[in-house]
């Protein structure tokens, strides 16, 4: 049989390069030499491609492979841009498609489609950044009518990996915390501060149906929430504990939440749903259409604990990837 070409897409321009970096690393010392010749693919901050090391036009790239092993994170690669130049391409790829990409990294459109199905989400207050700077005052008062009088979570509205958010516990620190998120990106979302447990819930499709692996639950060690440091600080990040440590009741009410985000949002192949349990109670923060795959990440962790080691969880994606290129 003829062994498959494939592209693993990493790096880019986002926030989230390094990680990017982390899980296409693992993707290529995981990939089974007897199935697959790799061909990694590197998108440079600046937009740039990159195979092996030279530098060619993407389509020159693309022509290489048979499908697209995604390893980006945050914009361009998680938001539905890479997706739509791929299918331009008629390129097979791993994750969700266009629409499906762009509305998970969207955390204000994603949340607005769960409500409306009647899951929990933390209440939450838009903003621009000119819409803050002309009127501070008219902003914290329509946060305090929208999100409690606090304390509250400051992020931006499309990255990941906790970049750009602040826990705000007090009006007087809304300025700086507007300020970092500002940083990334122009428009941010303040939403309540949920003092719950934080689980994951991870989804894989197996034979063309979604499957909930085990939950993780996730316990930050110096910090108020799984900021930047927690996910990536290694022994002295966040302590994630598989299977999460709840009933066996709210692990089918977390579950459950996470496959109806997953299916309301149209996701496939695989992603992760992060949510607060408070009072029992799962309140959906945002679905992870292509999560952190790199040594440290949650999915892989939860893959392995349901029985799958990395190298057939990479077979899985690509039979994923495949078939649905092909429908």
């Amino acid at each position: 049989m003829r062994k498959l070409s494939v592209g693993i897409l990493m790096g880019g321009p986002s926030a989230e390069h390094e990680i990017s970096l982390l899980s296409g690393k693992a993707f290529l010392s995981n990939l089974n030499p007897d199935r697959y010749i790799a061909y990694p693919i590197l998108i440079s901050k600046n937009g740039g491609w990159f195979l092996r090391g030279k530098r060619i036009p993407p389509e020159e790239a693309l022509r290489h492979i048979d499908v697209a092993l995604l390893a980006l994170h945050g914009e361009f690669g998680e938001d539905g841009r890479l997706q739509a130049f791929l299918e331009h391409h008629g390129v097979s790829y791993t994750g969700s498609a266009v629409v499906s990409s762009a509305l998970g990294m969207d955390k204000l459109a994603s949340r607005s489609i769960f409500r409306a199905d009647g899951l929990r989400v933390p209440a939450t207050a838009a903003f621009d950044k000119d819409e803050i700077g002309q009127n501070s005052k008219l902003s914290q008062k329509r946060i305090f009518q929208l999100c409690g009088k606090g304390p509250w979570m400051v992020k931006p509205k499309s990255r990941g990996s906790s970049v750009g958010v602040s826990f705000v516990r007090t009006p007087s620190a809304f300025s700086g915390a507007f300020k970092k998120a500002f940083r990334f990106e122009s428009q941010l979302l303040v939403e309540e501060y949920l003092g719950g447990t934080e689980v994951t819930v991870p989804i894989l499709e197996r034979n063309g149906k979604p499957e909930v692996l085990p939950l993780v639950e996730i316990r930050p060690r110096k910090s108020l929430f799984f900021d930047y440091k927690e996910k990536y600080g290694g022994e002295d990040g966040a302590e994630e504990i598989i299977p999460a440590r709840i009933s066996r009741r709210i692990a089918v009410l977390a579950a459950e939440a996470g496959l109806a985000a997953y299916k309301l949002l149209a996701c496939r192949g695989y992603a992760r749903v992060d949510m607060i349990l408070v009072h029992d109670r799962p309140y959906v923060l945002e679905a992870n259409t292509l999560p952190g795959m790199a040594p440290v990440s949650l999915f892989p962790k939860a893959a392995k604990a349901a029985g799958v080691e990395f190298p057939g969880l990479l077979d899985i994606l690509i039979e994923n990837a495949l078939r649905k290129g092909g429908e």
